[in-house]
């Protein structure tokens, strides 16, 4: 009977510790998750070389000018939530020329997430390449 008190005692020990050896020491790294947009092949999908693009991606929007004959051409980086960011997006991209004609596209993008201080530990960021295609928004490189 005084073996199974130390036993039990030795075993409910144990079960206590468990916590403490099970925690995760994660790091203060921080990231910046994003979609970086390639406009080279929007401008086909436009039919224009010198116009403004918007880009909403889950109803935050953000412009970007581009003009082939100043060198703004190329992709440019938007910026997307930095915590728990979402595995898909609802991105909608409008083009728009200097005549005002506007070219719609849309679609739901998947993003590579990442985690930089570990598997267990916060910040998960996110990171998309997007391009339009034949009025289409989609992923590459993903």
């Amino acid at each position: 009977m005084w073996i199974n008190r130390v036993a039990r005692g030795g075993l409910l020990m144990l079960l206590a510790l468990v916590p403490i050896a099970c925690q995760t020491s994660c790091t203060l790294a921080g990231c910046i998750g994003g979609v970086s947009f390639e406009t080279e092949a929007t401008a086909e999908w436009v039919g224009s070389e010198i116009y403004r693009l918007e880009i909403c991606i889950d109803g935050d929007c953000y412009q970007h000018d581009v003009d082939p004959n100043t060198g703004s051409t190329g992709e440019f980086f938007v910026p997307t939530a930095t915590d728990n960011h979402p595995e898909r997006a609802d991105v909608t991209v409008t083009a728009t020329t200097p005549d005002g004609t506007k070219t719609v596209a849309s679609g739901t993008i998947v993003f590579d997430l990442f985690q930089p201080n570990g598997a267990r530990c916060d910040p998960t960021c996110g990171s998309a390449d997007l391009r339009v295609v034949d009025g289409e928004v989609l992923n590459t490189g993903t």
